[in-house]
């Protein structure tokens, strides 16, 4: 790499010849955007491994942990060579934050290049204990051009580090040309999945009988998801592609929706958008227009800068919509969409960067589909949240992990985090059948900041599941606003989120996930609500003045316990409270 300017307090670098201008603004004290302005040979771009470098030296100090959108559970601060991050419209977003045990920020950087892929990396830089920023993009995928324009973000506050990513959500929705999706009330409630308990193997009555069983619970819409178009049952994509219903499972596709919407439920389905299998009979039409095969799963990946395969694509959601009346999508795996090393632009092609083409394609998916129902609903899965896919989905997703209440807790944080009023649902919920409710139960409650998806076989669940199950779906539902729209405060990323706040002006709704959390108990509240989702059967609570009230204990099937006023003295006082149960405080 060439050093093309040094500014002081960054340089930018490329192994082409490049020029670069910058300007340097000052939002609020310790808040700043930078603007670049990039010129280069075109004819050097095209070559691979061609790209411009922006690099950051920073102080390690008070700097511990690092967040950034799909870290999982690694929130470590690591070494520089190590750790990298792609960002592009079809995975991540281009924002990292390192951050100390306090839950204050220490640096946040973030750019507005949130389609095509920017490296991210931040870590320690051994030699000399500073913190190696880089930001950096590829140039072969500006094929076409010989300029761009870049906006960074760099946030040296030392504030909640929330405040400073909500700040970053807030900076991109005023520069990106991006309206995000409106979300209907639906895609706020509790679901129901078909994919956990049935995978493949399931037929229309059957999932007609379960969500009798789901709106009975409390859910809202039924998410169809993989086998509803195939007799295949090895969870492999090689019969995907066609999109024509399997018969002997659903025999009438429109009987069937409109049954499932007489119980009182809505209608999603699931679509893998670019695979298209090696035994569909599509194949042949598009096996010379793929970015690249996946053997292991028997299929191809489309590829949409083939205006023939966007089409494609669009009239199969289009005529499902019609035909069907779905009331949304499931579009799974557009994280596929990425560009190889070897990559050749064809004839036949209108775009040459894979990451426009899918841009194109999603905006085209979004009018033609409301056009025909302006509340359509879309799901999207970690790890294509970025700020630009909330202008194609209103439901982002956490990745797959069945029974991991961590990551699950954990994901469905990290996307409210940055997603604004986009609704952010957990992994579908499941469990054992004979497990113990408390247990169960946790399930939920290490999903309850989201929108709870449900994928356990009701059919096969106790009476006394079905209790639990309901008492907490109920209390999700009528305390939505609090849980999901108020201000959200998650505790120590680092240690995964051991105790969780949503609060508005009066009320506050607390998560309680880890042994001997010692919890601050603001009394100029009107009401407190406290989720003991531990193995303990007892609450530290922490007054900061004498106090009044109400007290009103829960079991896990919300059964009151105990109701009885109260007096408090400004300290810690243990509180007795089952498992999975809560603790409710009406201050007086």
């Amino acid at each position: 790499m060439n050093l093309i300017k040094d500014f002081g307090d960054m340089t930018v670098s490329s192994n082409i010849g490049l020029t670069v201008e910058r300007k340097k603004r000052i939002l609020e004290t310790d808040v700043y955007e930078y603007e670049f302005l990039f010129n280069w040979d075109e004819e050097q771009a095209k070559e691979a491994g061609s790209k411009v470098v922006l690099l950051w030296d920073l102080p390690c100090i008070d700097v511990q942990y690092m967040w950034h959108p799909n870290c999982r559970p690694k929130r470590v601060l690591d070494a520089n060579w190590r750790l990298r991050m792609d960002s592009m419209l079809t995975g991540s977003a281009p924002i990292a934050l390192l951050f100390n045990g306090a839950d204050q920020n220490s640096y946040t950087f973030a750019t507005d290049e949130v389609k095509k892929v920017t490296g991210v990396r931040f870590g320690v830089e051994d030699s000399r204990n500073t913190i190696t920023g880089e930001i950096s993009m590829g140039l072969k995928q500006f094929a076409g051009k010989n300029s761009d324009r870049l906006l960074v973000r760099a946030d040296f506050r030392r504030v909640p580090y929330y405040e400073s990513l909500d700040d970053v959500r807030v900076w991109w929705e005023k520069v990106l040309p991006v309206a995000p999706m409106a979300v209907p009330e639906t895609a706020h409630l509790p679901m129901y999945s078909s994919w956990y308990n049935f995978h493949q193997d399931f037929t229309a009555e059957e999932l007609e009988a379960e969500c009798r069983r789901a709106k009975d619970l409390g859910m809202s819409a039924v998410i169809v998801d993989d086998g509803w178009q195939t007799e295949d049952r090895n969870c492999n994509y090689g019969y995907t592609g066609d999109w024509e219903v399997c018969k002997k499972k659903i025999p009438d596709m429109c009987e069937h929706v409109r049954r499932v919407h007489e119980i009182g439920l809505k209608y999603i389905l699931w679509y893998s958008v670019p695979f298209v299998g090696y035994y569909s009979k599509n194949w042949e039409l598009f096996k010379n227009k793929l970015i690249y095969k996946v053997d292991r799963n028997e299929c191809g990946v489309l590829d949409p800068r083939y205006p023939e395969c966007r089409e494609f694509l669009i009239g199969v959601y289009e005529r499902a919509v019609r035909e069907y009346d779905l009331d949304g999508f499931k579009l799974d795996f557009i994280d596929r969409f990425v560009m190889r090393e070897d990559d050749q632009i064809m004839d036949g092609m209108d775009y040459t960067c894979i990451q426009e083409a899918v841009e194109r394609l999603m905006t085209d998916i979004m009018l033609r589909l409301k056009a025909l129902k302006p509340d359509i609903m879309i799901e999207f899965r970690q790890k294509y949240i970025g700020p630009a896919m909330r202008e194609f989905g209103n439901m982002f997703r956490v990745a797959d992990c069945p029974s991991d209440i961590t990551i699950n807790r954990t994901g469905t944080v990290d996307l409210r985090l940055l997603s604004g009023n986009t609704a952010c649902h957990s992994d579908m919920l499941t469990w054992h059948k004979d497990e113990a409710v408390e247990d169960a139960a946790l399930q939920i409650l290490n999903a309850i900041f989201g929108v709870i998806q449900f994928s356990q076989k009701i059919s096969d669940m106790t009476e006394e599941h079905k209790k639990m199950t309901a008492f907490w779906l109920d209390f999700a539902v009528k305390n939505r606003k609090l849980l999901q729209e108020s201000q959200l405060i998650p505790f120590e990323p680092h240690f995964l989120y051991p105790v969780i706040k949503a609060q508005d002006g009066q009320n506050t709704i607390i998560g309680v996930y880890m042994l001997h959390k010692v919890i601050d108990i603001e009394t100029g509240l009107m009401n407190v609500k406290l989720l003991n989702a531990t193995k303990e059967t007892a609450l530290y609570l922490n007054f900061n003045a004498p106090c009044d009230g109400v007290l009103t204990v829960f079991s896990v099937l919300g059964e009151v316990l105990k109701m009885e006023s109260i007096h408090f003295e400004k300290g810690v006082a243990m509180v007795q409270t089952p498992r999975s149960g809560m603790l409710e405080l009406q201050f007086t």
